[in-house]
C-alpha cells in the first residue's frame, strides 16, 4: 500500500490502521514541516533539548543534485553536520552497473564513484572492515560504500575524528546513467556536539 501524504496536510499525529488477511495492523507517524527532530537524550524526564536533527530528501529522479550543508540552530543549541548518507535506486534489472553515481567535492575532487580518479571506487566492506579512511582536504573520513554494481548503491560519509563535523559545505551527487528509471535518496544527520 502507498499512500502521499497530501503537501497542505496538518501538521500532527496520525494513525494508520490496514486490515489484512494476516490481522490488522496500526501504525502511527507524525508529520512535521522541514526536517524530522530526533530527542537522543535518554531520560525519564521529557526534555526539550534538541540533540539531533536529521534532513531527509526523498525520490530525487534528477541527473545532478547538490547537497548543501549548513548549521541548524534551535533555542538551546547549535546543530552541526554530522554524517551524510544517500542511496541510489535502479529498476532497471541487468543494468545495475550502467546506473552509478559520482560523489565530488566543488574543487572537484571525486570521492565515491566508478572512474580510477575517485578516492574510493569499489565497495569498502572487507573481512573485518566496513569503511575505508579517506582524507579530504586534510580532514580524515569514513566513507562506506556498497560499490556500484547493485540495484540499492548506498554510501556514508562521517569524519573519522567523533567529535567533528563534515567540513565541506557543499557535495556533489551525479547520477551516471543513459535514460534508466532511477531514484536517489539522502539525509544529512546534524548532532550538537560537545
Amino acid at each position: 500500500m502507498n499512500y502521499k501524504i497530501p503537501s497542505d496536510a496538518m501538521v500532527g499525529k496520525y494513525t494508520v490502521v490496514a486490515d489484512t488477511h494476516f490481522g490488522q495492523i496500526e501504525k502511527s507517524f507524525f508529520v512535521i514541516n522541514d526536517f524530522d527532530v530526533v530527542n537522543s537524550v535518554p531520560s525519564s524526564e521529557p526534555s526539550s533539548k534538541v540533540s539531533k536533527i536529521i534532513e531527509k530528501f526523498n525520490r530525487i529522479a534528477g541527473n545532478e543534485i547538490s547537497i548543501t550543508l549548513d548549521e541548524k540552530s534551535t533555542v538551546e543549541s547549535t546543530l552541526v553536520p554530522r554524517v551524510i548518507q544517500g542511496s541510489l535506486f535502479t529498476s532497471a534489472r541487468g543494468e545495475e552497473s550502467s546506473v552509478n553515481l559520482r560523489i565530488t567535492t566543488t574543487n572537484g575532487q571525486c570521492i565515491i564513484g566508478p572512474d580510477s580518479n575517485c578516492l574510493v571506487t569499489e565497495s569498502t566492506r572487507k573481512p573485518g572492515e566496513i569503511y575505508s579512511l579517506v582524507s579530504i582536504d586534510d580532514v580524515n573520513y569514513n566513507i562506506r560504500y556498497s560499490g556500484n554494481d547493485v540495484r540499492l548503491e548506498k554510501f556514508s560519509i562521517v569524519p573519522e575524528d567523533s567529535n567533528s563535523k563534515i567540513v565541506l559545505d557543499t557535495w556533489n551527487v551525479e547520477i551516471i546513467k543513459d535514460d534508466q528509471p532511477s531514484r536517489f535518496y539522502y539525509k544529512v544527520s546534524y548532532v550538537a556536539l560537545q
